[in-house]
């Protein structure tokens, strides 16, 4: 695991492999800085960022007594769910890492329960009271530094409405999600020194549809292309910007998705009926254009190619409609993309909907304000 090595409180210096900060403490290497248990973190003016959360908890308990000192440090070591332990830099004092499967967000939590554990198993009271993610360690000189890198894993329980999750229980099911995300993402935009902005944004947008939580795609993302603070930046503003939408648009577009079909007129298709809200739904969520391949058509809404193009072909003589290719640079491929044309959507809502009142009521305004940028389903800004 990845850590943050700080020259000093308020400069990180670089980010290092857990095992490097074990091997210069046993040879009393860089004894000028700090690490930070925690993970990898960023400071922008002020204010430090945790980007890849470890689930590493640090106690320390100092002002032992020299003769205590080897049967403590023994009792610690003997604990199945210690990292790690090594003498302070003062030499009267123990420091103890704890890898726990915590989730990124839940810090305090974790600390408490380890600090109860430890402390009732060793009879001991913790010296350090800094419940939060940024405390630093420094580096200190100790050839006899205890590593267990196949610690068990201290279980945190952290409750919730629905249940009790742990990392270890959902991180195997996120990264599958995230991995064909990259896949869906890498068939529209390669991750390259010109296009990074947009693969990342594009993949983040993946990541929302798929459900992945944000710190999990931050992880992911940090863990496969690298640890800056901006890739951060477009995750954060494609969860903030879909979530946003998904949670405006969704009662909008009540006929599908309340299976309220009823509100068509009789003699209009199912299939016509699913597609017109699925195009209103996708624009409104991603702004325009928005690309829409087949495929996805297919599995999404179960229209084969050849009924959706007899669709669009409707909808392009309705005159809301219009379809073009494109091959941007980067992109793997030519590519289909849909663009609505929002000042003919009332005539074909009324068209096609027996009263059209209430559906343009919520959705009109919703498509205008995105269509005062260009954006994009699985296309970044």
């Amino acid at each position: 695991m990845k850590i943050s090595i700080f020259k000093n409180p308020d400069t990180v210096e670089t980010s290092v492999e857990f095992y490097q900060v074990v091997n210069a403490i046993k040879l009393g290497k860089h004894q000028n800085t700090a690490f930070a248990p925690s993970g990898i973190i960023s400071i922008s003016g002020k204010r430090k960022n945790l980007l890849i959360y470890t689930g590493l908890v640090l106690l320390s308990f100092d002002g032992i007594l020299n003769d205590e000192f080897d049967g403590i440090f023994q009792s610690i070591s003997k604990i199945l769910t210690t990292y790690c332990c090594f003498k302070n830099r003062l030499g009267n004092g123990i420091n103890v890492l704890i890898k726990t499967d915590c989730l990124d967000g839940h810090h305090k939590t974790a600390y408490k329960q380890v600090v109860e554990a430890y402390e009732n198993h060793l009879g001991l009271k913790v010296s350090n009271n800094k419940p939060d993610e940024f405390t630093l360690c420094p580096l200190s000189y100790d050839p006899n530094i205890y590593y267990n890198e196949t610690s068990n894993v201290f279980q945190i329980s952290i409750k919730t409405k629905k249940a009790i999750v742990t990392e270890a229980q959902l991180n195997g099911l996120y990264k599958e999600g995230f991995d064909k995300a990259v896949e869906y993402t890498e068939r529209i935009v390669r991750f390259g020194e010109a296009t990074w902005d947009k693969f990342i944004y594009t993949l983040a947008i993946n990541c929302v549809k798929a459900g992945i939580p944000q710190v999990k795609t931050l992880e992911f993302v940090f863990l496969n292309y690298g640890y800056e603070l901006i890739f951060k930046g477009k995750v954060n503003n494609a969860y903030k910007k879909l979530g946003q939408i998904e949670k405006e648009g969704a009662g909008a577009l009540h006929s599908l998705y309340f299976k309220k079909f009823s509100n068509y007129k009789p003699d209009v298709k199912c299939d016509v009926r699913v597609f017109f809200e699925v195009l209103i739904f996708k624009s409104i969520y991603a702004g325009k254009p928005f690309y829409y391949l087949d495929k996805d058509v297919v599995k999404e809404v179960g229209i084969s190619r050849a009924r959706r193009e007899t669709i669009v072909k409707e909808f392009i003589a309705m005159g809301f409609l219009k379809i073009y290719n494109d091959r941007e640079e980067g992109y793997v491929h030519e590519v289909t993309i849909y663009e609505l044309i929002p000042e003919n959507i009332p005539k074909a809502a009324v068209e096609l909907m027996v009263d059209a009142s209430v559906f343009l009521k919520k959705v009109m305004p919703l498509l205008n304000s995105k269509y005062r940028r260009v954006a994009g389903y699985s296309h970044p800004p």
